[in-house]
């Protein structure tokens, strides 16, 4: 409730600050109000208009000045178009979670980004989203600064990529997709291995010939909250670790139309589960708490 409340006051104050500094006018995106608000109605807008086939459209939402330096653009959104064929069944993405970045001073900007998955005719995308909402200098700067359209292949072999060289200290070594393109589209990765969404993140996933219900994992909490036990009655996890927070992920016997995991999350000890939650593919939060050490420790 809180930033909700400082994303008005902030969004009515840069109005203010904008129609001061520049005389620039109405804003449409503060008209729209909180940032989280502005974010939603703005990726929506921009699927709708590419579900439309709309390029014209497509191209408008992007800020003047990047359609301006971006020699590229034109060829970017005909490549969009091509890739992507629409319609988008679901988008999660979610202002609420989304990252800020404001300047304030002589200068007062409103950036804000999130990366989130996207389904498609039964394919699953990465979409990487930034938008600038307010700039009290220069109009031209205000719409969408960036757009990242990645097949869910291409997002996890990135992911893993970064990973590799972050720890091997190349953190500045980017990939042929960190450039400075408005809009990049990558739909076409080859991988020998499956990749699923688990709990809103690309995962490697290793198919494990068993059926594990929801039952048997309760069952098993009732005596024993470690891992290593776990896996000698269960076997080792369809993912050891990844991207979406949890050391190991156990596919789950269908319980339901989407399907299902167990999340493992573990104590610093390294063999103490600390929690375990169900989750489908692509929300971030569980559905259900199935363990945690903590209501353990308050009973």
């Amino acid at each position: 409730m809180r930033k909700k409340v400082l994303n008005i006051c902030m969004a009515v104050l840069l109005a203010a600050l904008c129609c001061f500094h520049t005389g620039c006018g109405f804003n449409k995106y503060l008209s729209i109000g909180s940032e989280e608000e502005i974010y939603n109605q703005t990726v929506d807008e921009f699927f709708q208009a590419l579900d439309a086939r709309d390029k014209e459209a497509i191209k408008d939402m992007f800020a003047p000045a990047v359609r301006k330096k971006d020699k590229t653009f034109d060829d970017s959104v005909d490549k969009l178009l091509e890739c992507y064929s629409g319609p988008t069944d679901i988008c999660k993405r979610d202002g609420s979670m989304a990252h800020g970045s404001y300047s304030m001073g002589e200068i007062s900007t409103s950036e804000v980004d999130s990366g989130f998955p996207v389904v498609s005719n039964g394919k699953y995308y990465w979409c990487d989203f930034t938008l600038m909402y307010a700039n009290n200098q220069d109009k031209d700067e205000i719409g969408i600064k960036k757009v990242r359209l990645v097949s869910v292949e291409y997002e996890c072999e990135a992911m893993y990529a970064y990973a590799a060289e972050s720890r091997a200290g190349m953190m500045d070594k980017g990939g042929d997709d960190r450039d400075e393109s408005a809009l990049q589209v990558f739909t076409e990765c080859d991988v020998d291995y499956e990749v699923r969404f688990i709990g809103g993140y690309p995962e490697k996933f290793t198919p494990v010939d068993r059926e594990l219900s929801l039952a048997q994992v309760e069952k098993f909490f009732e005596t024993s909250h470690s891992y290593s036990e776990f896996v000698e009655e269960f076997g080792e996890p369809n993912v050891p670790g990844g991207f979406s927070g949890c050391s190991y992920i156990y596919e789950l016997s269908d319980e339901g139309a989407e399907p299902r995991y167990l999340a493992i999350l573990l104590d610093s000890d390294g063999d103490a589960i600390y929690s375990a939650r169900v989750k489908n593919d692509l929300d971030v939060s569980g559905i259900l708490k199935v363990w945690s050490i903590k209501d353990m420790e308050e009973e």
